[in-house]
């Protein structure tokens, strides 16, 4: 964990040297919101003991039912600039990462979790989803380089447009999964906060479960495109588009995985005297 703290004050420390350099540069401070729809990308998947899924069944079944997430981030952070055609931003930002997995119908007889109990109502409603929220939220710092790209060739009123990319060092504040039911109720309600887990046999061949825990630290990246739209002589707009990707796997239960999603970042842009 230290050396992760480590290594993002570095990178951050790196970049920070990167724009003082060549003094003076101008400021912008940056604020807003980000909706986004996130999902997973599967590399590895691990049968339980007993299990008569084969792993690749168990992709298959995988593949099939999980779902895109949605969430909203925020972020607050300073843009730093001095030739046109290129700026250097830093934001700190409160991200989520997950995906969704579905069950539908066949509850009867069914543990949803092992530290719930079998539901045992045979009728309980035409329509019977149970889905497993897999959510992860990072407290991030977004180091970002941008490319000016409208031009003689490229104009746009009011606007300026930018290429980025960035780097983003996140850790780990909250990770959880919760079970959401509808049509029918769990003994234990409709929305129940459990864990993910993995299972192994002991020495005399008895099940052990294991909680998972996720690493604490990820490096994430992303490429997009940048447009802040001039309200007036101080006040832009800020629209962000943009796709993001976890470089190290931060799911790691049953299933390996890599988070990605596409958000939008909206917000204001105001320059600092």
């Amino acid at each position: 964990m230290k050396k992760h703290l480590i290594l993002g004050i570095i990178i951050a420390g790196i970049f920070g040297t990167a724009v003082a350099q060549n003094a003076p540069w101008s400021r912008r401070v940056q604020a807003g919101l980000t909706p986004s729809t996130q999902f997973r990308l599967l590399s590895n998947v691990t049968p339980m003991p007993r299990s008569i899924y084969t792993e690749q069944v168990l992709k298959d079944s995988f593949r099939n039912s999980d779902k895109f997430q949605t969430a909203i981030s925020g972020f607050v952070g300073v843009v730093f600039q001095r030739e046109r055609d290129q700026a250097f931003s830093f934001s700190i930002g409160y991200q989520q990462w997950g995906f969704i997995r579905r069950k539908e119908n066949k509850m009867f007889g069914y543990q949803p979790h092992p530290d719930l109990a079998i539901y045992s109502h045979l009728v309980d409603g035409p329509v019977q989803i149970m889905d497993y929220h897999f959510t992860q939220r990072y407290l991030t710092l977004d180091l970002q380089y941008l490319r000016r790209l409208d031009g003689v060739k490229l104009r746009i009123p009011d606007t300026e447009l930018y290429g980025f990319v960035s780097a983003i060092p996140g850790i780990l504040i909250q990770d959880k999964v919760r079970i959401k039911t509808r049509g029918f109720s769990l003994d234990q309600g409709t929305n129940v906060d459990v864990y993910d887990y993995t299972v192994e046999l002991d020495a005399v061949d008895r099940p052990v479960i294991n909680k998972v825990v996720n690493p604490a630290f990820n490096l994430f990246a992303a490429i997009g495109l940048r447009a802040e739209y001039a309200l007036d002589e101080k006040i832009k707009l800020l629209a962000q588009p943009r796709f993001d990707l976890a470089l190290l796997p931060n799911f790691n239960g049953t299933q390996q995985a890599n988070s990605f999603r596409f958000s939008l970042d909206l917000g204001i842009v105001y320059p600092i005297p």
